[in-house]
C-alpha cells in the first residue's frame, strides 16, 4: 500500500517537472513560461528552507500567473499570496517587527508551531494574558510548577532576517535569463 502511494507521488512529481522542462524546439514564450515556473518553484524552496519548521501554510505561499496584455505581449508574474505575506513579512521585510505570541518552549506547541488549545484555554480561564508596558505574557494558571507556568511572550522585536529579498530578486532574474537564452 505504501509503495503504491510512493509510486503515485513520484509519478505526480515527474509530471510537474516535465511541465517546466525546457526543450530545444520551444518558442520564446514557452521558454519564458517554463523558466518563470521553475523560478517560482525555486523561490518557494528558498522560503521553505529559511523557515525553522515550515508548515503547509507557508510551503504553499508562492503564486505564479501569466497574463496576456496585448496582441503580442504576455506578462509573467509571481509573488507571495496575501495571507501568507502577512505571516512571512517578519522574515522577509526588514522594517516590519514581529508582534505575536512566541512560545518559550516547544512542549507548548503542536506540530505546526501553534500554541496548543490557545483559544479554548483563554476562554475557559486556564490561560491568562498579563499585559505589561512593552510586552504581553501568556500564563498557564493551572500549572503547579513554576517552569510550566509561562507559555509565551509577545514583545515587539526584530527577527533575524533569513531571506535577503533583494539578492533573491537578482538570483531569480539571472536564473530566468539563463534559462530563456538556451
Amino acid at each position: 500500500m505504501a509503495s503504491d502511494k510512493n509510486k503515485e507521488n513520484l509519478r505526480k512529481t515527474m509530471e510537474r517537472l516535465k511541465r517546466f522542462r525546457i526543450q530545444e524546439g520551444d518558442s520564446f514564450q514557452e521558454r519564458m513560461y517554463k523558466a518563470a515556473g521553475l523560478a517560482s518553484v525555486h523561490l518557494q524552496k528558498e522560503i521553505t528552507r529559511a523557515i525553522d519548521s515550515p508548515v503547509p501554510f507557508s510551503q504553499k505561499s508562492i503564486w505564479y500567473k501569466t497574463q496576456k496584455v496585448g496582441q503580442y505581449k504576455k506578462l509573467y508574474r509571481m509573488g507571495i499570496m496575501d495571507n501568507q505575506d502577512v505571516y512571512l513579512s517578519a522574515i522577509i521585510d526588514r522594517k516590519k517587527p514581529t508582534d505575536k505570541l512566541i512560545p518559550v518552549d516547544k512542549k507548548f506547541t503542536d506540530k505546526y508551531g501553534n500554541i496548543k488549545g490557545l483559544a479554548k484555554n483563554l476562554k475557559n480561564g486556564k490561560y491568562k494574558k498579563v499585559e505589561q508596558t512593552n510586552q504581553t505574557i501568556l500564563i498557564n494558571t493551572a500549572a503547579k510548577k513554576r517552569n510550566n507556568r509561562m507559555i509565551a511572550i509577545r514583545k515587539v522585536s526584530k527577527r533575524k532576517h533569513k531571506i535577503d529579498w533583494d539578492q533573491m530578486v537578482v538570483n531569480i532574474t539571472k536564473m530566468i535569463n539563463q534559462r530563456v537564452k538556451t
